[in-house]
């Protein structure tokens, strides 16, 4: 008997997605404490816009800059000599030596470095490059109900609205 009561209220209701700003259920899309009831959403559609922002250029220029110092140093090598001058050094002894494979190091260090940065910057472009909105008719006028630029988080959010929204129909 309580039980049926407090479902007749609607305290027990079946919980489809649920994180910090964005709640799911049966009855209701509930995005930063405004609720949205299922039965008042005529329509759902996604929307999805490029983001030209702060990320992208800087993973652009850290793109860019790979590419320039790998161009800077190639030229270096073959048109500045570079190869000579390291067989001069690789013959003046072993502390020569060892200071040519410290610089050598670093340097190939800092290109691990540099690749690592500019990989990280295009996942990053690649997995929050867009702003992914869902929108939904309410009354005959169109809401933003939910916007991400997290593309895993949007998509569990529609699944969820999906299954919520299948659950009330059926």
């Amino acid at each position: 008997m309580r039980r049926a009561a407090a479902d007749r209220y609607g305290l027990h209701v079946r919980t489809y997605y649920r994180d910090d700003r964005v709640h799911i259920t049966a009855a209701a899309i509930v995005v930063d404490g405004c609720a949205y009831p299922l039965y008042r959403l005529d329509e759902v559609w996604k929307s999805r816009r490029s983001l030209a922002g702060r990320r992208v250029l800087v993973g652009l220029g850290i793109l860019a800059t790979a590419v320039l110092v790998r161009i800077a140093a190639t030229f270096v090598w073959w048109l500045g000599g570079l190869d000579r001058a390291v067989e001069h050094w690789l013959s003046g002894g072993p502390g020569t030596v060892a200071i040519v494979a410290v610089v050598a190091l670093a340097a190939a260090v800092v290109g691990v470095l540099l690749v690592e940065a500019a990989l990280s910057a295009i996942e990053d472009i690649r997995g929050h490059g867009r702003n992914l909105e869902l929108w939904a008719s309410i009354d005959g006028h169109p809401v933003r109900i939910f916007h991400t630029n997290d593309a895993r988080r949007f998509g569990q959010v529609c699944r969820a609205l999906v299954r919520a929204r299948s659950g009330r129909l059926g």
